[in-house]
């Protein structure tokens, strides 16, 4: 039986601004659906990959 499979790429950029604090540009590529998605937090990058990862699986017991 085949599972659901999901692989991401993250880049981290920190980005630098005089005068305000360190931030940063975080890249997610979702392998298999070749998405590419860019966020401010670490949190929303997690959030972002736990959400497709959750949306693949309720697909996959769907039959889809």
């Amino acid at each position: 039986m085949n599972q659901p499979v999901a692989s991401f790429v993250v880049r981290c950029h920190t980005v630098t601004n005089p005068g305000k604090d360190m931030c940063y540009r975080i890249k997610v590529t979702h392998v298999q659906r070749e998405d590419e998605v860019t966020f401010e937090s670490f949190d929303e990058a997690f959030d972002y990959m736990k959400s497709s990862v959750h949306n693949e699986d309720e697909m996959f017991r769907e039959g889809g």
